[in-house]
């Protein structure tokens, strides 16, 4: 019999230990320690999310804490129910490979139950500086300054592949603007714009096969999408071709969509749930904006420094002084060469890993 046995239940202290915020369905009744969304596929429904906790009984008989991590439940690009689970958060030193072991059983066990082939798990491989919010494909976003993760060897001897590699890079405002200025711009072709929300969805919606694109665990599901996190003004810039008639826009070449870093209002605050409290997000002085969502329809550059131009601008004038650029997949070389030469350097590198239920 394993020492570790799996609870489905939410422990007070992953809010001390790793400090994170949820953003997806039902965020309101997270503080009580559940979350009541569920999943409709092929006519039946499922409960979407699982609190896994790893526990074990130490030698007065206490039952101790050891390792926590969410797992839900979403419908893939293949119209398929896939497993994921978050980040595993150690609660407690004893938090071991075995450990580790006793939760991928209990997640492989759980998706054999919703039908599920394969499990996904996040990993984080590398954390050389701070990483702002979102940090994760996924609905919770961990701050990447509390505890380190298990080795990501771990995972290749759990029988899981790597899938994808997601690099998050930073530079200062003030050192990128001179550089942009510095640029030769061809904007002759091209106009910028501040979308709205709703021309958010439609743009995001145009782009999705667009070849240069951030990563998204799937399209297929709208719970899991991007519109959840809050949008703030003038966060969402697009370009596109000129029209010569005056307020006409042609459909978009490329577009950027950020976020200021809500992890410096959650942490100030403590609370994970800092959607709650939306006027007071718009209220904070924020030092990071990070640039999460984006597609470009084509290698140009151009593109690519507009952009820039349009979005640094708007956060000056919310005085924030870094910007980051996320969810760039490690094979989208001209992405990351085109950012390293304006000056951004990696501050983090997130792994997906993939595993059989067999």
């Amino acid at each position: 019999m394993s020492a570790f046995q799996v609870d489905l239940r939410f422990p007070i202290k992953v809010y001390k230990e790793d400090p994170f915020v949820y953003t997806g369905p039902d965020f309101r009744s997270l503080p009580m320690g559940l979350i009541s969304d569920t999943l409709n596929h092929e006519g039946r429904q499922y409960q979407r999310f699982y609190p896994f906790t790893v526990t074990r009984s130490t030698v007065g008989g206490a039952v101790e804490d050891v390792l926590f991590c969410f797992m839900f439940a979403y419908i893939n690009d293949d119209d398929e129910r896939g497993i994921y689970l978050t980040r595993p958060i150690p609660l407690s030193s004893s938090s071991d490979a075995t450990a580790l072991d006793a939760l991928i059983k209990e997640a492989k066990r759980l998706a054999t139950y919703l039908g599920s082939s394969t499990v996904e798990i996040e990993v984080n491989a590398e954390v050389s500086h701070y990483d702002a919010f979102p940090t994760s494909p996924s609905f919770l976003s961990y701050s990447k300054e509390g505890k380190s993760t298990f080795n990501s060897d771990f995972y290749g001897g759990l029988g899981f592949k790597e899938v994808t590699s997601l690099i998050c890079l930073e530079t200062r405002i003030e050192d990128l603007y001179p550089l942009l200025k510095d640029k030769k711009i061809d904007s002759s072709r091209y106009d910028t714009f501040t979308e709205s929300p709703t021309e958010y969805k439609e743009i995001k919606n145009y782009a999705r096969n667009f070849p240069l694109r951030s990563y998204e665990l799937t399209h297929n599901d709208e719970a899991l999408g991007l519109y959840s996190l809050p949008f703030f003004e003038d966060s969402c810039h697009t370009v596109r071709k000129q029209t010569g008639i005056i307020l006409k826009k042609r459909s978009p070449k490329a577009y950027f969509r950020w976020i200021p870093d809500i992890f410096e209002s959650a942490l100030e605050n403590r609370s994970p749930t800092p959607l709650l409290f939306y006027q007071e997000l718009e209220k904070h002085r924020y030092k990071i904006g990070k640039i999460y969502d984006w597609a470009f329809s084509e290698r140009d550059q151009n593109l690519m420094y507009l952009l820039l131009f349009q979005a640094i601008r708007y956060m000056k004038d919310k005085g924030i002084e870094r910007i980051q650029f996320s969810n760039v997949p490690k094979a989208n070389k001209y992405i990351l060469e085109l950012l390293e030469a304006l000056g951004f350097e990696s501050v983090s590198r997130t792994l997906i890993f993939r595993g059989g239920i067999n």
